[in-house]
């Protein structure tokens, strides 16, 4: 699971754990030729996406404490980038990639890198605002770079202890999070993985191994979408609180102080919620609004990550 806070002073990250499994023919690949300017031909990376459970969600369906839950914040993915517009903020998230982009005609941004490798973002309306990194075979790099901008300077980061990475604007304001770095190989395999940030950018880097099978999929993940902030619970967690034997306060620890009540309350009840979830194959999240971490507090259903 994995909390996000907005500001310098009340960015304690929420802790996400993902795993997924990716469990992808390797005829599938192998039938699709190498494209010059994307790196991969888009299809590929699209079948290496949706079997890792990124695409064909819808994202993520919330469930409103009330009638005036501001709707979620706008999220665009373009071959400029993927864009999140926040009340005061604009933030950008682009793969620094060796290739031309495409926009898909399922809104998934694919960028050339290699012909073995590729890039692609995805927004909320895909399942997640992030962006992915595709290694096709042994010969693909095993790092791999995207740039934050914030208003349209470049952005501030900063490491977290649990690996993920604060993103800061100009004024030192929290804005975003990116959960901690998720690799995953074809049989599903945890594939080990680190961010390095050098400026406005961070670097993924996939050890990958001679027993890694492909296709990779790589995963940093923005935590906001402009207006809210969400606590993931992985199957597992999900699976307890249906059978309301996950402790509330462990999950809302990770909540800043004013919303610590609020969140006991609702995650205390989410036990039918968290049923529904589970028997749809999906995973319980708790959404929480940027502004207070108070007001319009709500459930969501989520792609589960692991």
């Amino acid at each position: 699971m994995h909390a996000n806070g907005t500001t310098r002073n009340r960015r304690k990250p929420f802790i996400a754990t993902v795993g997924v499994a990716l469990m992808v023919a390797g005829s599938m690949f192998a039938a699709a030729p190498a494209n010059a300017d994307t790196g991969a031909d888009p299809a590929v990376i699209e079948a290496a996406l949706a079997n890792v459970g990124v695409l064909g969600g819808g994202g993520s369906q919330a469930r409103a404490l009330s009638a005036e839950t501001p709707e979620q914040s706008p999220a665009t993915v373009t071959v400029d980038g993927l864009s999140i517009e926040g009340d005061s903020s604009s933030l950008t998230m682009t793969p620094v990639a060796n290739g031309d982009g495409t926009v898909t005609d399922n809104g998934v941004a694919v960028f050339g890198h290699t012909a073995d490798s590729a890039f692609a973002l995805t927004s909320s309306d895909q399942g997640a605002n992030a962006g992915y990194s595709v290694l096709l075979g042994a010969a693909a790099p095993t790092s791999y770079s995207y740039d934050f901008q914030v208003n349209g300077q470049p952005a501030a980061l900063e490491a977290n202890d649990d690996g993920s990475v604060t993103v800061f604007d100009a004024s030192g304001n929290a804005v975003n999070f990116l959960a901690p770095a998720w690799a995953k190989d074809a049989n599903g395999a945890d594939v080990a993985t680190s961010y390095i940030i050098e400026g406005s950018t961070v670097t993924q880097i996939v050890s990958t191994t001679a027993e890694t099978a492909y296709p990779v999929v790589a995963d940093p993940r923005l935590q906001c979408d402009g207006l809210w902030c969400t606590v993931e619970l992985t199957r597992a967690e999900t699976g307890r609180v249906a059978d309301n034997a996950l402790n509330a306060s462990i999950l809302c620890t990770f909540i800043p102080a004013p919303g610590v009540p609020v969140c006991g309350v609702i995650v205390a009840g989410a036990w039918a919620h968290a049923n529904i979830a589970r028997s749809n194959g999906q995973c319980t999240g708790y959404r929480v609004w940027q502004a207070n971490f108070i007001s319009y507090a709500h459930l969501a259903y989520i792609s589960c990550y692991a």
